[in-house]
Parts: structure tokens; C-alpha cells; sequence
């Protein structure tokens, strides 16, 4: 017969890792949700900062740079985004802005099937149409 005592403690001690190890995996999925967000923002709100789109709304171009300085904090644990971003801040070039995606979309293992021309010309507003007749 097992003494009393042990029942209790391997009781107590069972609870404590279960809470342990679903505390690490939700702080895991957390932190990524919250770079998935971050991550959201920088690409839905690129056409913001593409040359000759006059019509950007100042929303749009707050959230991409907010979401764009919000990089530092969100993948402080990842050598390689910030070096793109510190790259990117140095040079404020397009192609160091796609190294800053890809890095971003590999650090969180992000697949993107598309070309480089996807990420560097978005969808801006008003371009969809022109010339089609279409509204």
C-alpha cells in the first residue's frame, strides 16, 4: 500500500507540471500571434509607402510605421530580422525592405509562393482599374 503522503505529492507535483508546460505553450502561441500581427499589418499596409499613390490615407501609412517600429520589440530574439531591420533603417531601399519580409515570414515560418514583385508593388488603391474602363 502506497503511503499517504505520496499520493498527495505526486498529486500536488502532476498539477504543477501540467500548469508549467501549458503556461510555455500558450506564451509560445501568444508571442507568435502577436508577430502573425505585426507581421499583417507590414504587408497589408505596404501600398502606404509606394511612390506616386497619392490617395494613402494617413491611417494606413501610421499603422505600417507603427507595425514597422513595433518589429524591434516583437522579434527582439531574432538575429536575423533585426540585422535586416537595422539594414533596412540604414537604408531605407526597397530590396532591404523584402529582406526585412522574408526574414520576418522565415523566423515564422511563413511560406510565400509569390515573386519579389509581389511584396515590392502592391495592390495600391485606385490601381486595380485604370485603364480597364472598370470601376
Amino acid at each position: 500500500m502506497t503511503p499517504f503522503w505520496v499520493t498527495i505529492i505526486a498529486s500536488l507535483l502532476s498539477g504543477l507540471i501540467g500548469v508549467i508546460v501549458s503556461s510555455y505553450f500558450y506564451r509560445r502561441y501568444e508571442n507568435r500571434k502577436q508577430k502573425l500581427d505585426t507581421l499583417r499589418r507590414l504587408v497589408g499596409n505596404r501600398f502606404a509607402i509606394a511612390e506616386g499613390q497619392g490617395s494613402n490615407t494617413e491611417l494606413s501609412r501610421e499603422d505600417f510605421f507603427a507595425a514597422l517600429n513595433e518589429v524591434i520589440v516583437m522579434f527582439h530574439d531574432s538575429v536575423p530580422v533585426l540585422d535586416a531591420l537595422n539594414k533596412y533603417h540604414e537604408s531605407k531601399s526597397e530590396d532591404y525592405l523584402l529582406r526585412l519580409f522574408k526574414a520576418i515570414c522565415k523566423d515564422l515560418d511563413v511560406s510565400y509562393e509569390f515573386n519579389d514583385s509581389f511584396f515590392t508593388k502592391p495592390f495600391t488603391p485606385g490601381s486595380m482599374f485604370r485603364g480597364t474602363g472598370s470601376v
